[in-house]
């Protein structure tokens, strides 16, 4: 692989050059959720509240591993409040994804997929695209094609070392 200028290429792209941001929105049918109700739904799920005040889903379900993908509130600045959940309401819930992040991006998206569908579910909620349209299968197969798309562009800058 090409070394590079640490300072960034004039021409071409590199890896720093990749990222991308996939968002779900999970909104209230009724309004509201209510934020002991979110809470715990958020927990079960294994969301763990942390760093800039919003919750996480790491690799493991008990909160350890790395970060697959976090929850903010949609309503600015997007933070929560642990100690006030009880006095608490929200319209909705922002999931998103940063790539590059999660090491295996793809089972990463699909457990927030997983995660937005068990959310509404609880929660009486709709699962809505980043442009707050409801996230429809066709929108899913979308995001899934730009994780792939993120994956096949990062193996091209590394240079196509493709581990087997």
């Amino acid at each position: 692989a090409a070394q590079g200028n640490r300072k960034g290429q004039e021409t071409g792209m590199s890896a720093a050059d990749l990222n991308e941001v996939l968002i779900i929105n999970v909104m209230s049918r009724q309004g509201e959720f209510n934020g002991s109700e979110l809470n715990r739904v958020l927990q079960s799920c294994g969301f763990r509240f942390g760093e800039m005040n919003i919750f996480h889903r790491y690799e493991q379900h008990s909160g350890k591993g790395a970060m697959l993908f976090s929850a903010a509130n949609v309503v600015e600045p997007g933070t929560f409040d642990p100690d006030n959940m009880d006095h608490f309401s929200t319209p909705g819930i922002c999931m998103f994804m940063q790539l590059p992040g999660p090491k295996r991006p793809m089972h990463a998206f699909e457990i927030m997929m997983d995660s937005a569908r068990k959310i509404a579910n609880l929660l009486e909620a709709d699962i809505k695209d980043e442009h707050h349209n409801i996230l429809r299968q066709q929108t899913a197969e979308h995001y899934r094609q730009r994780v792939l798309d993120f994956e096949r562009k990062m193996l091209t800058l590394q240079g196509g070392q493709r581990q087997h």
